[in-house]
């Protein structure tokens, strides 16, 4: 599930690219799309507005059983708490690059998978479909980034460790 942020044309359109790469891929099972704008206008993206209402419980169940998980800067080019959010639960992530400044740098093929283009994206989602052994490394070094750098215990220690 994803916003379409008025503002935000790159980020809806790596959202859309993203929805309708894995909308194509007849060996995958797709669920998901844009939530829809409250005003209704959904800036030309209502084909790929996804109608139901996810309980936020299921939401989490469904991120947790999913293959892999897509990453992009939202408002103000902010990776935001999705980032976080899939790095905690172990996601294999698919992202745009990273304008933020992070704790330490997120590896490419180590951590996530960086992509800049449509080919990219579909070499990415054929690599996590194909070779299971890769897409379980990368699930355990995003986990492994999350207890090192963004656990809560961690953050504290580095705003005690500055002030």
């Amino acid at each position: 599930m994803n916003s379409i942020w008025k503002k935000e044309n790159e980020t809806n359109e790596n959202r859309a690219l993203f929805i309708e790469t894995c909308k194509k891929k007849s060996n995958l099972i797709f669920e998901g799309g844009f939530a829809a704008r409250t005003n209704g206008d959904n800036l030309g993206f209502d084909k790929l507005v996804y109608s139901k209402k996810i309980p936020l419980n299921i939401y989490i169940e469904k991120i947790k059983n999913s293959a892999f998980v897509f990453n992009t800067p939202a408002v103000l080019s902010c990776h935001g708490w999705k980032l976080g959010e899939f790095l905690a639960l172990g996601k294999a992530i698919i992202t745009t690059h990273h304008y933020n400044e992070l704790p330490a740098d997120l590896e490419n093929e180590k951590h996530v998978l960086y992509i800049r283009n449509e080919d990219e994206l579909q070499k990415s989602i054929k690599k996590l479909m194909h070779d299971p052994t890769f897409k379980h490394s990368l699930e355990l070094e995003s986990r492994d980034y999350f207890e090192k750098y963004l656990a809560p215990q961690k953050v504290i220690l580095r705003l005690l460790e500055r002030s």
